[in-house]
């Protein structure tokens, strides 16, 4: 535990592999996150479509975090599917959240973009 001079043995649940991707899975949606409010300012839409926004991404970025965590916490809850135990199910339905979320911002963006063209 650098800078701190002791080692404190603790072995933490779950595989190297499972918590990887839950910090990669962290990174990825950060990144995409970052783009996404940079580009912000720019897209053709008022203030309340901006706020809708924001929570459609702070949703999905929630979403997805804590539906990866869950992983390497519980075994066989990766949320690729309903069903299993009871932490899978949570995981996939927080993923499905992240999804519908994530789409419903691309598919707004999207409309709005367009719309400004034709106009």
């Amino acid at each position: 535990m650098w800078p701190i001079p002791v080692s404190i043995e603790f072995q933490l649940p779950g595989t190297y592999d499972a918590w990887r991707m839950a910090h990669l899975e962290g990174v990825q949606n950060g990144l995409v996150l970052w783009i996404a409010a940079l580009v912000m300012p720019i897209i053709p839409i008022g203030i309340v479509g901006s706020r809708r926004l924001a929570w459609a991404f702070i949703i999905t970025a929630w979403a997805n975090a804590i539906a990866s965590i869950i992983d390497p916490l519980f075994p066989e809850s990766r949320g690729l599917n309903f069903g299993g135990p009871l932490t899978n199910s949570i995981a996939y339905l927080l993923f499905v959240v992240g999804i519908v979320a994530v789409m419903a911002a691309t598919a707004v963006i999207a409309w709005r973009c367009l719309r400004r063209q034709e106009e």
